[in-house]
C-alpha cells in the first residue's frame, strides 16, 4: 500500500480557479502531483476527470490499479464505502526534479478545465519544460480513508531512461567501497574528472571560483547540479520570503560571493553605479548613525551572473541529480549522477575523481509540531503556510477582505513578512491585524557578560548579521577553532539563537501598530490549532490559556530538517564513514574535509549549512562559504593538486576581475 502524506508536500499550488488545491507529494523516492477538491465545483471537476470526460485517463489506465492511503487528505464525507473523487494526478504536470523541497517549477501546468491564475501567468512567464521533468498521472478516488489510484509514477530525482542500460546493481548499493571492475560490470558510463563538486549552488560556485582564479582549468572540474544557475535556489527563497530584487538582503557590504577579494564592496559598486556617495556614508556611519548597509538582492544576482560567465562556469556544469558518493578502492571516489532522460546512453553516469566537494544546501524544512499536525489532519495548506513556500495568496486575500494573520517566529524572515503586511497596510489602506507569537520573548539586552551582549526588546533579539562579526576573522573565529565536543556546542548555544536586524523603518511601523492596537505581540506556546470558519490557536501564555482566532498562520520559524532526511547526506552517514558534530550536522576538519571519509590520496569536502557545528561557525553565509572555499583551495594546494594563489597572481587576477576579463590559466598547471 502506498501512502500519500500532504504534510510532506514539497510544493503547493493554491487558490486555483477550479476550486482545487494541488500538491507535489514525495512517496518512497517518487513524486506525485496531487490535485484536491476544496469546493463543490472542484469535486465536480474531478468527477468529470475521473469519468474520462476531459482527460480520457480511465480508458487507458484500468489495467494498473493500486491502493493508496492518504490520511492527510482523505476523510469520510458520506456513507462508509461511498467513493468520492477528491484528488487527481494530472498528465503534463511539470515538476522540475532539480528543484528542492518547497520549491516549484517556473510554469506550473494546468489542465483545460483549470484556467491559469493571473499571478502564475505574471510570475512564471513562458518557460518550456526541460527533458526529464515530466511525471505520469493517475486519478485518486477515496473510499473511507483509502483511495484508488492508477497510472504510473516516475522517480522524483531519477528521470526515466526507458530502454537504456547502466544502472546501480545490488552489489554496488550494498558495498561502501567500489572497485573499478564492479562499476564496469554494471555498465554505468565512467567519466574521469579530478575535482567534482555536488550541489551547484552558491557553495559550489565560490569553491569553483577560488580554484579557477588559482589557475585550475575547466576540464579538471565538474559541477553536478540539478539547477541552471548557482543563485537559482537562493533567488527563489528570497522571493517567497518577501525579499524581491529591489529590496536589501541581510549581508555585509564586503561579503561578495562573486569577488574573493571583497573589494570593491557592494556599497562602493552601488555608489559608483548610481554616482552617489550615500552608500559609502552609510557604511562609514553604521551601526551608530545609520542601520547596517546591505546590498540589494538584484545586485547580488547580477554580480553572480557576471562572475559565472567570466570563469566559464557553464562549461563545468553537468545537469542531473547525484544519487550517492562512494569511496573507490585504490583512492578517490565515485559520484553517481542521474542525468536528464534521453541525454545519455546509460541511465547513470559515474564520475571517478580524486576529490569531491558537497554543498547541497538545506536538507529541507520542518514545520512547528502543532502546525504540521494541523496540516496532516486537515489537509489545509491554504491557511497554514510556511514562509519559505509560495504564499502570495495570503497578501492578495488581505487586499480584498479585512483579516487577521498570526505570525510565528522572531527572526529575519518574520521581520520580512511583518514588513510586507505593514507595507501593504499603509500602501492600500488595509485593515489587516497581526497576532505575533514568540517562543522566546526578549525584553532587553541579554548575554553572559558585558562584553558579550546582544540588544533586544519587544520580543526580538537584535543583531546586524547572523553571527557576531568576529566569527569571520576575529577572536571568536580563533576561539572556535580550538574547541572540541561539548565546549564547542556550548559556545554555539551562547552565540546562537533567533535574531533579526534592528532597522529604523521596521521599528516605526511596529510601534505604530502597537499604539493603534492592530499589532499584538506576546510570548506563548501554541498547543494546537483548531479548524473552523477561522483558525483558532490555543496558546499557553504566562497569564493562562487563550484562544486566538486568525484567518492565516505563517510559520516563520525556519526549522531545518535533519541531515539524514537528505538522501545524499544520509548515504554518507550510512556508507561513507561520515559522522555528526556536536550539533548533529556533518563533522568536518578545519580544512572542511569530512571526518572519516578519506580514501587513499583523495579527500571528500563539505561546506554550507550541512556543516554547522564545526570549527567555523558562519558556514551558511556568503562570507562563510568563501572562508570554506579558501580553506579547501589551500588544502588542495597542500596536497599538490591545485596551484597556490600567491600575491602576484592574486593581484593580476583582481585586475582581470575589475576589467571583467576571463580567468587566465596558470603556468604552473601541468596535471591531468
Amino acid at each position: 500500500m502506498m501512502e500519500l502524506r500532504l504534510d510532506s508536500a514539497f510544493v503547493v499550488f493554491d487558490a486555483q480557479d477550479s476550486g482545487c488545491v494541488s500538491y507535489g507529494v514525495e512517496v518512497s523516492g517518487r513524486r506525485w502531483f496531487v490535485k484536491t477538491a476544496t469546493t463543490a465545483s472542484g469535486r465536480r471537476s474531478l468527477q468529470r476527470a475521473f469519468q474520462g470526460e476531459l482527460t480520457g485517463l480511465g480508458r487507458r489506465a484500468t489495467s494498473s490499479w493500486t491502493w493508496a492511503s492518504t490520511p492527510a487528505m482523505i476523510r469520510d464525507r458520506g456513507a462508509p464505502g461511498t467513493p468520492r473523487p477528491e484528488c487527481l494526478i494530472e498528465r503534463g504536470s511539470n515538476f522540475d526534479p532539480g528543484r528542492p523541497k518547497l520549491q516549484h517549477h517556473k510554469k506550473p501546468h494546468f489542465t483545460g478545465y483549470d484556467r491559469v491564475p493571473e499571478r502564475y501567468r505574471h510570475r512564471h512567464g513562458d518557460h518550456h519544460p526541460r527533458p526529464g521533468a515530466w511525471m505520469d498521472c493517475g486519478i485518486y478516488m477515496p473510499v473511507g480513508r483509502q483511495a484508488l489510484c492508477f497510472g504510473e509514477e516516475e522517480h522524483h530525482m531519477e528521470p526515466r531512461n526507458a530502454g537504456t542500460s547502466g544502472d546501480l546493481t545490488s552489489r554496488l548499493i550494498e558495498n561502501p567501497t567500489w572497485t573499478d571492475s564492479m562499476v564496469e560490470e554494471s555498465g554505468i558510463e565512467v567519466r574521469d574528472v579530478p575535482f567534482v563538486t555536488v550541489g551547484g549552488g552558491i557553495g559550489s560556485f565560490v569553491t569553483v571560483d577560488y580554484l579557477r582564479i588559482a589557475g585550475v582549468p575547466t576540464n579538471q572540474i565538474a559541477v553536478l547540479s540539478n539547477i541552471d544557475h548557482p543563485w537559482q535556489t537562493y533567488q527563489y527563497l528570497t522571493r517567497v520570503s518577501q525579499i524581491p530584487e529591489p529590496e536589501r538582503i541581510r549581508s555585509d557590504s564586503s561579503s561578495r560571493p562573486d569577488n574573493i577579494w571583497g573589494f570593491p564592496s557592494y556599497a562602493l559598486s552601488e555608489g559608483w553605479q548610481d554616482r552617489s556617495v550615500r552608500p559609502l556614508l552609510r557604511v562609514l556611519g553604521e551601526p551608530i548613525f545609520s542601520d547596517y548597509w546591505t546590498p540589494r538582492a538584484g545586485a547580488v544576482f547580477a554580480s553572480l551572473e557576471r562572475e559565472s560567465a567570466r570563469i566559464a562556469y557553464p562549461e563545468m556544469l553537468v545537469k542531473g541529480v547525484v544519487r550517492m558518493v562512494r569511496r573507490r578502492v585504490g583512492g578517490g571516489y565515485y559520484t553517481i549522477l542521474t542525468p536528464p532522460a534521453g541525454t545519455t546512453a546509460t541511465k547513470r553516469i559515474a564520475y571517478r575523481s580524486r576529490f569531491v566537494h558537497i554543498a547541497v544546501g538545506y536538507p529541507g524544512l520542518r514545520f512547528l509540531p502543532d502546525l504540521q499536525a494541523f496540516r496532516e489532519t486537515h489537509g489545509d495548506f491554504h491557511h497554514v503556510v510556511n514562509a519559505y513556500e509560495p504564499h502570495e495568496h495570503v497578501y492578495e486575500y488581505l487586499k480584498t477582505t479585512p483579516g487577521t494573520v498570526m505570525v510565528r517566529g522572531g527572526g529575519i524572515v518574520a521581520s520580512r513578512v511583518l514588513q510586507r503586511l505593514m507595507d501593504d497596510r499603509e500602501k492600500f489602506g488595509l485593515r489587516t491585524e497581526i497576532e505575533h507569537v514568540f517562543r522566546t520573548f526578549v525584553t532587553g539586552a541579554h548575554g553572559p557578560h558585558p562584553w558579550s551582549r546582544r540588544k533586544g526588546g519587544n520580543g526580538f533579539a537584535y543583531q546586524g548579521f547572523n553571527y557576531p562579526k568576529s566569527v569571520w576573522g576575529g577572536q571568536l573565529k580563533a576561539k572556535m577553532r580550538r574547541l572540541e565536543g561539548e565546549e564547542r556546542a556550548a559556545e554555539y548555544r551562547r552565540m546562537g539563537g533567533t535574531n533579526t536586524p534592528k532597522r529604523r523603518r521596521w521599528q516605526k511601523q511596529l510601534q505604530a501598530g502597537r499604539d493603534a492596537g492592530w499589532y499584538r505581540a506576546y510570548r506563548g506556546l501554541v498547543e494546537e490549532v483548531q479548524p473552523g470558519n477561522r483558525l483558532t490557536s490555543v496558546v499557553q501564555r504566562d497569564d493562562g490559556v487563550q484562544k486566538i482566532p486568525s484567518d492565516f498562520i505563517i510559520d516563520c520559524t525556519g526549522l531545518e530538517a535533519d541531515i539524514a532526511d537528505h538522501r545524499l547526506l544520509n548515504d554518507l552517514l550510512t556508507n561513507g564513514g561520515a559522522g555528526r558534530n556536536p550539533l548533529g550536522r556533518l563533522e568536518v576538519e578545519r580544512t572542511f574535509e569530512i571526518k572519516g571519509t578519506a580514501s587513499g590520496d583523495g579527500a571528500l569536502y563539505a561546506s554550507g549549512t550541512a556543516t554547522l557545528g564545526g570549527y567555523f561557525p558562519g558556514v551558511d553565509t556568503f562570507l562563510g562559504l568563501q572562508v570554506a572555499a579558501q580553506e579547501i583551495a589551500d588544502d588542495l594546494a597542500r596536497r599538490g593538486w591545485a596551484p597556490r594563489l600567491g600575491p602576484l597572481r592574486s593581484t593580476a587576477q583582481w585586475i582581470r576581475w575589475i576589467l571583467n576579463r576571463p580567468v587566465e590559466g596558470s603556468a604552473q598547471w601541468s596535471r591531468s
